[in-house]
């Protein structure tokens, strides 16, 4: 079964994401899943809170195949 997330970033945030090849990840527990939705998710937050980075309204998609 193929999961497909979609993720909304900022283009701001873009250049400190990690290369898409590291998106193709087998997850093997929950675990895992939590961890990437920490590091996608709440790191880039903080990233925002912390260095007072404007949010915009455009928003570019990045699209990850999760093999469950």
């Amino acid at each position: 079964m193929i999961r497909t997330h979609t993720l909304f970033v900022s283009p701001s945030l873009a250049p400190f994401l990690p290369p898409p090849q590291i998106f193709f990840i087998r997850l093997d527990s929950l675990s895992i899943h939590i961890s990437l939705f920490l590091h996608y998710t709440l790191l880039p937050l903080l990233s925002f809170v912390v260095q007072k980075i404007m949010i915009t309204h455009t928003y570019i998609y990045i699209h990850t195949h999760t093999y469950i």
